[in-house]
């Protein structure tokens, strides 16, 4: 049985900040859009831009909050509540 193990770039590496200063301000006005639909296929679009490394630092944080939140019966921990924590 093979494990596949995932390899955590190091955020040293990055030369910028995980969502990339000249996609920032981006993010922010796709995510401020009022239909659903389009602002998830902004932001698709843009996590598409992010560099590979800055994506795959992303990633790992992105998944477990995910988890957090799918689990907000027991935990108490909701998007909303998540975003005043980490936003």
């Amino acid at each position: 049985f093979l494990v596949q193990r995932h390899k955590f770039p190091d955020p040293r590496s990055l030369s910028d900040s995980l969502i990339p200063c000249v996609l920032y301000r981006r993010f922010i006005d796709t995510i401020k859009r009022d239909h659903h639909t389009h602002r998830l296929i902004g932001i698709k679009k843009l996590v598409q831009e992010i560099p590979d490394c800055n994506f795959e630092t992303l990633r790992f944080p992105s998944y477990h909050l995910a988890r957090v939140s799918a689990n907000q019966e027991v935990n108490k921990m909701g998007p909303k509540i998540l975003a005043i924590v980490f936003g």
